[in-house]
Order: C-alpha cells, then structure tokens, then sequence
C-alpha cells in the first residue's frame, strides 16, 4: 500500500497538506495534477441491448449500459450511472429509459423500461457512488453479461484492488480500452456535474492507460473488469489530461454499488 495524492490544480501541488503528505509518506508519495474531474456523459453511440450500448433517460445526451442485474424483486435490470439514468437526481422513477439514448438518435420508440431506483447524489457530503438501476420492460430478453469477450463472472472485493491491476471496460464512445489501476481508495473526489454542481466522492477507483484515452465523455456506466473476468468497478468520471497526459478514469468499486443499489449481476 501507499499514498496517492491529486490535485485538481497545478498550484496545489506546493500546498501544505501535499508537502506534508509526501513528508510523511516519503519518497514512494504518488502525486499529481489531474486537472477538473467532469461526470463522463455525452457523445455519439452505437446500437444493440449489450453491455457498453448507449442509453439514458431521454433528457441525458447519452451515457453506457454497465451490465444486466438482477432487481431486489428479483426483476430485470440494467446498471448504469445516476446522471445516466436518473439525469442527476432530477429524474422520477417510472420514467422511461431509451437504448439507445437521445444523442444517439433514441426516441420513445426505443424505450427499453423505466427507471427503478437510483442512490441519489449528496451535496454537502462525500458520496460513494453514482449508481442507478433500469427495469428492463418484459417484452425484452437481455443479452449475457460479456464485456471484451469476457463473462462478467463475480466481482473483486474492494481490498483486493491494487495499483497495477489491468483492467479492460466498453463504452459507448470508445469502446473497448485496457488501462490499469494507477490508485484506489481516492477521498474527495470533487466531480463536477455540469448544471447540477460538484459533488465529492470518496473510496475511488482511478484508472490510466499510458496510450490513449482509457474514457472518455459518454463511456459513463461502464463496468470495469479485470483480466480474469470479475468486475471491478462502475466509471462515472474522467479528465481531459493536463501536460501531455492522457486523462484519468474514475470509478466506484462495483461491489458498493451492487451493495448500495440492492442488486445482483444477472
């Protein structure tokens, strides 16, 4: 284990508490610039009900479909983000859920069910994860929980992540990306949600793919996996990258969220 230190803005790096970090923390500190984190919606999508396809509520650009879970009731779902599917708390459950999404070419036409529950965003107070569940409508047969080719089989326990850990995600807008965990446990988190506000988030995932973009806007909702198939975590966040880096990728652990929204994997 060790310490992971970022900051949002470059001037922060000289702050006290970082110098004391590091002090503390010695020469393995890792500390960095990230640059604003911004929720990872928005974008143009692809087509069929499958893990990494595009979907929202119809007043949300476009966001991903993480996986296929099974409700408390026992129901059909899918999981995703709040301000996917629940457009930031500002939505209502029963509101209809389209695949794919507006920004997408969605319309009512490709209602796929309703929105069922969602953990709402807290302001004020560090939040844990930005999570919110679909009723798939009857008429509709999912498709198996695959991601790159992987069965989503199981999820890792949040102390069982470490950095270096590779991981693998699909996502509406880049589709499938390797990357790898670069830190865990990350408190306050500031993500900003456009008209909605910041929110802080702690026990964060950050994933980084030193080629290329691991996310970027609109991969929002996609699950994480690990190379053995188990899933890691649920992507709600991102960075542009600052100083020749490519962005950072943020995620919740999807244990919590499975935990926090009453669900099992389908």
């Amino acid at each position: 284990m060790g310490v992971a230190v970022r900051v949002r803005h470059r001037v922060d790096l000289s702050h006290p508490l970082v110098m004391r970090a590091v002090s503390e923390a010695g020469p393995g500190a890792d500390v960095q610039w990230t640059g604003e984190i911004v929720a990872q919606a928005t974008g143009l999508g692809s087509a069929p009900l499958l893990p990494g396809s595009s979907i929202g509520h119809p007043r949300v650009g476009a966001g991903t479909l993480g996986c296929f879970v099974r409700l408390a009731d026992g129901g059909l779902g899918v999981l995703s983000n709040n301000h996917v599917l629940a457009n930031t708390n500002r939505a209502s459950k029963g509101d209809e859920i389209w695949a794919p999404a507006v920004m997408d070419g969605g319309s009512a036409a490709d209602r796929i069910g309703v929105l069922d529950d969602f953990v709402s965003l807290a302001s004020g107070e560090p939040d844990r994860v930005d999570a919110a569940v679909a009723r798939l409508d009857d008429a509709l047969m999912p498709a198996r929980n695959v991601v790159a080719g992987k069965l989503l089989a199981g999820v890792i326990a949040p102390e069982e992540l470490a950095d270096g850990l590779t991981v693998v995600k699909v996502g509406r807008t880049t589709g499938e990306t390797w990357g790898r965990i670069t830190a865990i446990e990350l408190d306050d988190v500031q993500v900003h949600y456009g008209s909605a506000g910041v929110f802080s988030f702690d026990g964060v995932i950050e994933v980084r793919d030193d080629a290329s973009h691991f996310s970027q806007p609109g991969d929002s909702g996609s699950v994480i996996l690990a190379e053995d198939g188990r899933g890691v975590g649920l992507l709600f966040a991102g960075t542009e990258g600052v100083e020749g880096q490519f962005g950072a990728t943020y995620a919740s652990p999807l244990q919590e969220v499975l935990a926090q929204t009453g669900c099992s994997l389908a």
